[in-house]
This record gives structure tokens, sequence and C-alpha cells, in this order.
């Protein structure tokens, strides 16, 4: 039910200034916006004030992945060498790519599309034979790699 405020001997603008002034004591105090309706009735001096709640803003959140899209997969094993970025590879965690395509250090989900497997892996290798969308998966064992012969990966960017 709406309360009716009646005003005698206050004037309009020092109401209104009163009343904007009350909204945004409301909107810090509750964190939720209003913006007020005002209904004069023309005889009287009665004021209706209706809250509305205004809808908060949709934000979307910036995706955490990005999908690249399909890439050929070959896999390689230990040189004794060490990455292009200076550290030694990790298996399963390291892989090597075009830097024309994906730049070196960045985080990426690679999914097997044979077998839905998935491994997080960040580029910090590349190679003479590794040109276009091709990744070479850094794998612990020779025959390890073999049994990965290549494969197609779909392979996301992971944002942190």
């Amino acid at each position: 039910m709406m309360k009716k405020v009646f005003l005698q001997k206050i004037n309009k603008k020092m109401l209104f200034g009163f009343v904007l002034f009350i909204c945004m004591i409301l909107v810090n105090i509750q964190n939720v916006g209003y913006k007020n309706i005002l209904i004069e009735a023309e005889e009287t001096e009665e004021i209706y004030i209706i809250p509305t709640p205004i809808p908060a803003p949709i934000v979307t959140p910036e995706p955490k992945e990005i999908y690249l899209g399909i890439f050929e997969s070959t896999a390689y094993i230990a040189t004794g060498n060490r990455c292009a970025d200076g550290t030694y590879p990790i298996p399963y965690k390291t892989c090597a790519v075009d830097p024309k395509v994906i730049p070196l250090g960045t985080i990426l989900k690679a999914k097997r599309i044979d077998t839905g497997e998935e491994f997080i892996v960040k580029a910090t290798d590349i190679g003479g034979a590794i040109k276009g969308r091709i990744i070479d998966m850094f794998l612990p064992s020779y025959n390890e790699a073999i049994q990965w012969g290549r494969k197609n990966v779909k392979i996301w960017i992971i944002k942190e």
C-alpha cells in the first residue's frame, strides 16, 4: 500500500532535493538502484513516491578459454636440450608450436579428438618441422611418442 506524504510548508524544489538525497542514500546503503516516479495530484499538495527497482546491468565475463580450432599433433621426446624459452621440457606439460601462430609462453588446453583426453600444456618450444597449425607434444618415452603418432587435437588458449 502506498503512503501519502502531506506537504504544508515545504516547497516542491526542497522536496525534490530531499527525495533525491534519500534515493542516493538508498542506492549506497542497499547497493540497489532506484528511480523514483513522482506522481503529483493537481489540486492538493499530496505526492506519491513509488520506488521502482532498476535492473542491474548484465556483465558478461570474459571467456577463460579461446578456441583456436583443430590442430595436427605430433610427439617428441627428450634430446637433453633446453626448450626455446630456456626451460627443460616436462612430459605432458610442454609443447612445441609455431610462434607465428601461438606465442611462446601461452598456456593451452589440448583435447584429443579420438579419446577425449585433455592436457594443459605450455608452449615453450619451437621446432623446424612445426609450421602453421601443428603442435608437438613432449612425451616421456619413445614408445609413447610412437603410439601418439599424428593426432588431431582441439586447441584452446587458457587465460589466467
